[in-house]
């Protein structure tokens, strides 16, 4: 089928569900004493599936099928499974209909993508796997992606796909060839269905355990897998991304790849890279060969939702209100590229200078070189020198160290070296060019954990990025920023805020104690006109999974948010009782906050049609509806890329719109990005900070206000 769109026109992968092709739906109540019924409750509605018969998926807090059924079937199912050893189905009470309920439009369109689509995975797989690239080494696996969606009251479908690279390496054999700790925080997957996750333990060997992973599975393929594997295999524990663990033989598992695994796997990075790009053509082929086969079912329309037919529901940042302006010292405006910043900068002051740097005003530098003998180097120092003094502040290099790439212990030690000299900030300089991957064990990131615990802050300057200009000014004004300076707020501050801040929450179970967490939190704030506040930081064990109110004491105190208009950008969802802690805790200040969910993954993407299928442009807005919405926030290096947007949600009185200005509006302060930033800086490395603090790497100081993290 041919993609029927305007030209011009901005659209999504999203496509309106036809209703009057569905069946009636009913819905049960679960009556249970577990304390985690999401997990329960989706293991139940499958087993009802296969059988009682029909559709059955968790939604609304209950059962939701499309099959009418007596309540005495259902109860006779539900005793003959109260023994079963795979799933705690004892804790299910009972289960009874409810009467007069009618489904809303997102449990409707869950329904198509969990339920009805179930019966077209076969055949849709298929239809990828005619899509799959070898590497050396390695399949590159194209896989689709369904949900439900609530447009503006509609049922809607989501369609997108994804890239996958998986080893060719049997699994048995890497694991039998590496020590056992070096499984663990592997990525892989169950050859015989879809499930991913984690290695995060080794169980043991299949012998002891043969008989009691028999007695779990229901599945012909992995019954097979457990009955003929040797006794000697060993047996892994795999967490999911719901915090699940699942116990799997090796010979049952594929090891999904990840950038870091590239060479351990003999795998081309490059070719790689190559291979999971898509361009936006090319991406939406795919997206539309799935559809054809859902619209054939007659579920969903033909074609996705897009501007000609939705007007008011795609925006640009202009329709928002966003005027991305940069005010200085004093009171100069300026647009905020960084280039014209640096410029205005040689005759009118920065918005702030630091303090703590009193009467020296010079900056001392360290230079940190991992990329080795190269002559440019020491050109570039002098021209860095040189912008500097353009703008009326001297540097002074204070030392340089060039350890042995891929030495820990020696990065170590130079680090140290270096911080003998006492730099208000080290210059980083590293091999190839910013990228888009985000693991944390690249260079970058060794780096941040040498020098985080010793409240070093750093600058990192690319080999490819020495000579060019823009790369100047970004570290022109990163250095700045990272030395307390505030080189410009915005021009015109958040009308609907005093404050605005970032919060993230990182969690893993505690090892030794049952119900128990270790929490990792921090706090970063702004003012509307994106001043740098002050963060809080917070790292103990707690027991469950939400904090306490002494907890968010300390991340929100009253001496920055009491009396306040607070808007809080939250790093994906809120859960547990977060949201109502979080308002209780501004009802007690006589403060009003406003609760944004920024959702870096798994949003839908947004294309636009020129004279064939392009990425959309920056500032590209999709609303969902009054409470959710898609964003571009930025775009991809690689221009055969599709950008991935945010899924923005407004929890409170702040309308989607102004929800999704503070989002993008808080994106024009990242001081010295080398690559156009995609998270607001309210969360710019949240992700990091928290996994880095888990395991003990943090500032020495629990508060400050020095941004650590840029």
């Amino acid at each position: 089928m041919v993609l029927q769109i305007p030209v011009h026109e901005l659209f999504s992968e999203l496509y309106l569900i036809d209703t009057a092709h569905l069946s009636r739906f009913y819905a049960w109540h679960i009556e249970t004493h577990a304390s985690e019924i999401t997990s329960l409750s989706r293991k139940l509605a499958y087993r009802l599936s296969r059988l009682a018969g029909g559709h059955w998926i968790w939604a609304e807090n209950l059962l939701v099928t499309d099959k009418k059924l007596p309540e005495s079937q259902v109860k006779d199912v539900l005793a003959s499974i109260w023994g079963d050893p795979s799933a705690k189905f004892k804790d299910v009470n009972s289960l009874y209909p409810v009467s007069g309920w009618k489904p809303l439009p997102e449990t409707v369109a869950e329904f198509v993508a969990f339920g009805l689509c179930g019966d077209l995975e076969r055949s849709l797989t298929h239809q990828m796997s005619k899509h799959r690239r070898n590497l050396r080494n390695a399949v590159v696996n194209r896989i689709y992606d369904l949900h439900g969606w609530d447009v503006n009251g509609q049922p809607a479908l989501s369609i997108s796909v994804s890239s996958q690279i998986i080893s060719t390496k049997p699994f048995g054999d890497f694991a039998a060839s590496v020590p056992q700790e070096d499984l663990r925080g592997m990525m892989v997957k169950d050859k015989t269905s879809t499930l991913k996750g984690e290695i995060i333990n080794v169980v043991g060997r299949l012998g002891a355990h043969r008989q009691r992973l028999l007695g779990f599975t229901k599945r012909d393929a992995m019954r097979k897998v457990l009955e003929n594997a040797p006794d000697d295999e060993m047996v892994v524990r795999v967490q999911t991304a719901s915090r699940e663990g699942y116990d799997y033989p090796v010979s049952a598992l594929q090891i999904i790849v990840r950038t870091q695994d590239y060479e351990m796997l003999g795998i081309d990075g490059q070719a790689a890279l190559s291979t999971l790009q898509m361009k936006p053509d090319a991406r939406m082929t795919l997206v539309t060969g799935i559809a054809d086969q859902i619209h054939a079912q007659g579920w969903i329309r033909a074609t996705p939702i897009g501007s000609y037919e939705f007007p008011n529901a795609f925006l640009t940042s202009e329709d928002i209100g966003l005027k991305p302006l940069a005010r200085l010292g004093d009171g100069f405006v300026t647009n905020c590229e960084p280039r014209n910043i640096l410029s205005a900068l040689q005759s009118h002051p920065p918005y702030k200078s630091p303090s703590h740097l009193g009467e020296r005003a010079i900056i001392r530098i360290g230079v940190l070189n991992l990329i080795g003998n190269n002559p440019s180097i020491p050109k570039y120092l002098n021209q860095l020198r040189q912008q500097f003094r353009d703008i009326h502040i001297n540097i002074a290099f204070t030392g340089a160290a060039r350890p042995q790439v891929g030495s820990s212990s020696e990065l170590q030690s130079a680090v140290s070296r270096l911080a003998t000299d006492a730099p208000d900030i080290l210059a980083v300089l590293l091999p190839g060019f910013p990228n888009e991957t985000d693991d944390e064990h690249n260079l970058y990131n060794q780096v941040k954990v040498a020098t985080i615990t010793r409240d070093i802050q750093t600058q990192v300057i690319y080999e490819r990025t020495l000579g060019k200009d823009f790369a100047l000014a970004n570290l022109v004004l990163g250095i700045l920023a990272k030395c307390g300076f505030i080189p410009y707020t915005l021009a015109h501050p958040l009308p609907y805020a005093d404050i605005v801040a970032g919060i993230d929450i990182a969690r893993e179970k505690t090892r030794r104690r049952s119900g128990s967490v270790n929490l990792a939190a921090i706090t970063r704030i702004y003012q509307a006109n994106g001043d740098f506040l002050h963060y809080f930081l917070h790292d103990s064990p707690i027991e469950g999974e939400t904090l306490p109110m002494q907890v968010l004491r300390r991340l929100f105190p009253p001496a920055y948010f009491a009396a306040k208009r607070v808007v809080i950008h939250r790093d994906g969802l809120f859960r547990g009782d977060e949201i109502n802690n979080l308002l209780s805790l501004a009802t007690e200040m006589e403060s009003s906050f406003h609760l944004v969910e920024v959702i870096k993954s798994g949003a839908p993407r947004l294309y636009r049609r020129g004279f064939e299928i392009e990425r959309p442009t920056k500032g590209s807005i999709f609303k969902v509806n009054e409470r959710e919405a898609l964003v571009v926030s930025t775009l991809p290096i690689h221009k055969n890329s599709t950008p991935r947007p945010l899924q923005i949600r407004t929890q409170g009185d702040l309308t989607i719109e102004q929800a999704v200005h503070s989002v993008l509006a808080m994106t024009l302060l990242h001081h010295g990005s080398m690559l156009a930033p995609r998270l607001p800086v309210t969360l710019h490395y949240s992700d990091k900070i928290g996994y880095l603090a888990l395991r003990g790497i943090k500032p020495n100081r629990l508060d400050g206000d020095i941004p650590f993290w840029m």
